[in-house]
């Protein structure tokens, strides 16, 4: 039921302005039910963890965003968060200086994906 309503909602939208947003770290549950990509579709995976105040490490994102890329192909992957910050971990909330650092950290994982993925290719 979702999916057709998502599918209504988008009816008659250009495809190439719509994007997927998969919020994937903070979901405790297995994904064994996770839905296949449509061709010509970008999937924005949540690389860093928007409940946190930790910073991860532009290795990792670059890590994850290279095992979407091997999956579903470089140019349908782009970098995201998961979920938004205005979300809550226990009782704290993650704050502007870490945001924007976790930002920075996804720039440079991203960038550091680009690189591995064009000199595998």
């Amino acid at each position: 039921m979702a999916v057709e309503a998502l599918n209504h909602a988008v009816a008659g939208l250009p495809s190439d302005n719509l994007r997927l947003h998969v919020c994937w770290g903070n979901f405790p549950g297995p994904h064994h039910r996770d839905v296949p990509l449509p061709d010509g579709k970008y999937l924005i995976p949540g690389v860093i963890d928007s409940t946190t105040n930790y910073v991860e490490h532009p290795d990792l994102v670059a890590q994850r965003l290279v095992l979407y890329a091997e999956r579903v192909g470089a140019g349908n992957v782009m970098a995201g968060t998961d979920c938004g910050f205005g979300t809550v971990a226990g009782p704290f909330w993650v704050v502007p200086p870490i945001v924007w650092a976790k930002f920075e950290s996804m720039t440079e994982g991203a960038r550091r994906a680009s690189v591995r993925l064009c000199t595998a290719s």
